[in-house]
């Protein structure tokens, strides 16, 4: 099902779905959509409330043997050939199980004999229609670099879908097996010279590309949602599923969402909506009576158009496999069921966080993404193991000392640090500076954050003068400045949060002079 959506939050935007029955299940795809176990993270600012950006490339069908070509054709400089430019430039849609033909795109190729042999129903939010199936054809996908790859014996859906004017349909998930896909967000925009611009590529390949020292890769799953009706169906491939944990007001919840790189504003379902609390009247419905309720959207499409509620939450985290987690806050998301063990939808929004300040249309930061690129190389059944591949800016990538996971830097992470450090795959001193140097103390003197500039300041300082940085003369004149030697000082001190063990720091001031040599080139401390 596709659907459309005219959004109040940013101007116009784009949602397109299609839920696909399958006995009681659906999927979906848009054109506009256990706690995570490492606790320290990367903060990727806040995530847009709309997708400033989603991957597209050229189509051409061919008869199977490349003798005769059906288009579609159109040209890219032609202001109706659709929002994306040409027919022929469809979304590159990795929550899209198929190849899909709409609208413009559609039209061309049946002007030029495009053969259809069956129709299958598609499920949208709102109700059914009917959606053709193509003969076997070869499809020719060629990106921003202008290589082609083809494809054979591919059957596509199409259909005309008049709420989504000027989308020109998929390219799905069959078009990226085996193979990567990355997109360069390495862009600039500048207001007083419209013609000065660079926006974001596209390009496929057989590797990944080269690691800028400062890459996070996060592990997807495999999962089919294949259409079941009468044959023939149309060509269909696994969708790639991750873990994604929301949270919202101190609640979290966490669960399988479909990466999807046709929505443009990401999804979570109505258990995950309950979870988070953000029925926050109690009343078993999601809308504007709730707290966290931020506006209704409009999505049309397959089936009629409805009304989505969209909520404001604190946070998506994703877990890497550098044991280092990826940070969003300020998260907008719709609420809305899309399928059963669908649990959200990762979208456009998260992957191309910051790009719409960049191109002078937001408010927020700059993008920390290099480029984003989807390991599809091993991907082809369900099961398959892949992977989303984030290449920072060098500048944001800061591991965050955020030891007891509640999303700050603060005195409660130190005695998480001293009970994980020397543990196997526990936390070092590597960590501990990291707390030191993020966590601005309360005063100065106050080296440990706990709010009294007391003798255990004195010891950390002791202990690290002249290994780490800014322990120096200076610093020992601001404790001896703000000393607090009274009793009251001494017990408020000792009757706060546990001071790390002289052993321990002893350890850390030891091991500096190695840990230094041993740094990981990857993190910026």
């Amino acid at each position: 099902m596709t659907l459309n959506s005219n959004s109040r939050v940013t101007g116009e935007s784009r949602l397109a779905i299609r839920v696909r029955s399958v006995t009681s299940c659906c999927i979906l795809w848009g054109c506009c959509s256990a706690a995570l176990g490492a606790n320290q993270f990367v903060y990727m600012g806040h995530k847009d409330q709309v997708a400033g950006h989603q991957p597209q490339a050229q189509i051409e069908v061919l008869s199977n043997d490349g003798s005769f070509s059906f288009g579609p054709a159109g040209d890219p400089e032609d202001p109706l050939g659709g929002i994306f430019g040409s027919a022929s430039t469809l979304l590159v849609d990795t929550g899209a199980s198929s190849f899909f033909l709409m609208n413009d795109a559609e039209t061309s190729v049946k002007q030029n004999g495009y053969v259809v042999e069956n129709q299958v129903l598609e499920q949208g939010v709102s109700g059914f229609s009917l959606v053709d199936v193509s003969a076997p054809y070869q499809v020719r996908v060629t990106g921003d670099d202008e290589v082609e790859h083809s494809l054979t014996d591919i059957r596509l859906l199409s259909g005309q879908f008049p709420d989504l004017f000027g989308v020109n349909g998929l390219i799905g998930m069959p078009g990226m097996l085996g193979r990567t896909m990355t997109i360069d967000l390495d862009v600039y925009f500048d207001p007083l010279d419209p013609l000065n611009f660079q926006l974001p590529s596209t390009v496929f390949s057989n590797s990944l590309p080269a690691d800028n020292g400062h890459r996070y890769s996060i592990p997807l799953t495999g999962k089919r949602f294949d259409l079941e009706d009468e044959p023939p169906l149309p060509t269909s491939a696994p969708l790639p599923m991750l873990s994604v944990e929301a949270s919202s007001d101190n609640l979290t919840a966490s669960g399988q969402f479909l990466l999807d790189t046709g929505a443009s504003i990401s999804f979570i379902s109505s258990a995950i909506a309950e979870s988070l609390g953000l029925d926050s009247n109690g009343d078993g419905s999601f809308d504007g009576s709730d707290e966290r309720h931020f506006d209704d959207l409009p999505i049309g499409g397959v089936g009629g158009t409805i009304e989505a509620p969209m909520f404001l939450i604190d946070t998506f985290r994703v877990e890497t496999e550098q044991a280092v987690d990826l940070l969003w806050d300020e998260v907008f998301v719709l609420v809305l069921d899309v399928a059963p063990e669908i649990d959200g939808v990762f979208g456009a929004d998260a992957m191309t966080s910051g790009l719409l300040n960049l191109l002078g249309l937001g408010e927020g930061e700059d993008s920390p993404i290099d480029q984003v690129s989807f390991d599809f190389l091993n991907l082809f059944e369900e099961g398959d193991p892949g992977r989303l591949v984030f290449d920072l800016h060098s500048q944001y990538d800061v591991v965050q000392a955020d030891f007891d996971g509640d999303n700050d830097v603060d005195q409660s992470d130190l005695p998480v640090w001293e009970t994980e450090f020397g543990t196997s795959g526990g936390l070092d001193g590597n960590d501990f500076l990291r707390w030191q140097r993020q966590f601005t103390p309360n005063q100065p003197g106050d080296f440990d954050g706990n709010g009294y500039v007391v003798q255990a300041d004195l010891n950390l300082w002791q202990n690290l003068f002249g290994e780490a940085s800014g322990y120096d003369g200076q610093r020992f004149l601001e404790w001896q400045r703000n000393f607090d030697g009274s009793l009251s000082g001494v017990l408020a001190a000792t009757s706060n949060l546990p001071e790390p063990s002289a052993a321990l720091l002893g350890v850390v001031a030891a091991m500096l002079g190695m840990l230094a040599a041993q740094r990981h080139s990857r993190v910026l401390v």
